[in-house]
This record gives structure tokens, sequence and C-alpha cells, in this order.
């Protein structure tokens, strides 16, 4: 093991040194090599990784967060040894502000580097392994992901501490979603009846305006009629008067 820890550090200076330097591939090597100087230590101890394992996948009792497995990560990365390059700051500045059991986490910042955000978008992990596209979910709490039966027999050990507090956490998340989810459904039918509402108004005022529009029609002939009757009839009688007076000043003209 000491000899592939060599080789992949040859492999990461190789890429930083070339002409055209790959970062990703130069983290990625180190990332590896650290595990293995890593796991040389626990063998030169114990004699097996048994305890480097359950070291990494064991949880702090409030929450389960893996805290040495982040140190570990957090650890090979401040140790790689091109401090210049863009993609090492670009990690130091989202990992070091983050509090250790708070999101993002090391591991997840570290995998979207290395594999690139497209595929680390909607992506599941296995909590024991890590393998992408882990689908099968604690079946108490709903919280834990793994890849198989053997990742969550592995990672029960530490598991189970906090399986019950985990399950409490995700009933409060669903009825928090329902919560959201009704008061959305009751703001949207708030505002189509308002939008109806707003719509259904024009309408009534061209009904006034029609009817009102009607109303005059029909009352200017009577307004009409009841100021020309007693001109035009005063205005006969006049005619009348005048006409009588003419024939009689005619015929006594004529006598």
């Amino acid at each position: 093991m000491q000899k592939c820890c060599k080789v992949l550090d040859l492999i990461c200076e190789k890429c930083m040194k070339q002409r055209e330097m790959n970062e990703v591939l130069a983290i990625k090597m180190h990332y590896i090599s650290c595990i293995f100087k890593k796991c040389i230590l626990f063998l030169e101890r114990e004699d097996k990784l048994d305890g480097l394992i359950k070291s990494l996948l064991k949880g702090r009792e409030r929450d389960g967060f893996p805290v040495y497995q982040e140190k570990t990560i957090r650890e090979s990365i401040r140790k790689f040894p091109y401090c210049e390059t863009t993609l090492l700051q670009q990690l130091v500045r989202n990992i070091s502000p983050v509090e250790i059991g708070s999101d993002p986490t090391a591991f997840s910042v570290l995998t979207q580097a290395i594999t690139g955000q497209i595929g680390f978008i909607d992506a599941e992990f296995c909590t024991t392994c890590g393998e992408k596209g882990a689908d099968k979910r604690c079946s108490t709490c709903k919280m834990v992901i793994y890849c198989d039966q053997t990742c969550q027999k592995m990672h029960w050990f530490t598991h189970k501490k906090s399986c019950n507090m985990l399950k409490k956490i995700y009933e409060k998340q669903i009825v928090e979603a329902a919560k959201e989810k009704s008061k959305e459904a009751a703001q949207t039918a708030e505002s189509t009846s308002t939008s109806e509402e707003q719509s259904s108004e024009p309408e009534t005022h061209k009904d006034m305006d029609i009817k009102s529009t009607g109303d005059q029609s029909e009352m200017i002939p009577s307004i009409k009629m009841t100021v020309s009757s007693p001109a035009v009839c005063n205005f006969l009688e006049e005619e009348t008067t005048s006409e009588n007076i003419g024939n009689e000043k005619v015929q006594e003209s004529e006598e």
C-alpha cells in the first residue's frame, strides 16, 4: 500500500506540472492517497480496517453526523501541496465557513468538484459506502439512504442511536410540507377568485351604461312632446287669429 501511495502522489505531481494542468485529477489522486495513508496507520495499529470503517461511519449522538469522516476529508484537502490552484481555493472557500455538521458537507463539495455539477444534482449517495444512485431508505426514519442491505447492516451500530430522533424530524417535515401545500392552494384559490371578480366588473358597468342609454333614448321623445305641444298649440292659435283678422279686413275693404 505504501507503493500505491507513492504512485498516486507521482500522478498528482505530473498533473500539476504538465503544460495543461489537470487540477481535478490531481486533487482526486491526492485524496485517494490520503485515504490509503490513513488505512496504513490503522493496519499498523490493529492489522485490520474495521476500526477505520467504524470511525468513518460513527455519527454523533444528537443527529448521527459522521464527525470523524468530515474531519478526515477536510484534512486531506488542507494537505494538498499546490495551494495556488484555482480548484483548491474554490474548495476552501466553500468548506471553511461551514460548521462541522452543517450543509454543505466536505464530502458533497469534494464530490461536486470531482464529478462536476451535472453529475451531482439530484443524485443520492449511500450513507455507508458513498455509492451514487442509492435508492433504499431506512424503513423506520426514512432519512438515511443505502445501496443494499449489507451497507445498512454495517451502518446500524451507529444509526440505531439516532434513528428515532430522525424519525421525529421526518414526521415534522411531512407536516410542515402539508401545511405549506395547503397554504399555497388557498392563496391560489383566493387569487383566482379575485381575478374573476375583477374581470366581471367591466361587464356590469357595460350593462349599466346600455341601460342608462336606453332610458335616455326613451325619455327624449316625451321631453320633445312635452316641450313642443304647448308651443305648437299657441302658435296655431295665433296664426288662426291673425288669419281671421286678415279676412275680416279684406271683406271690409271690398265693401
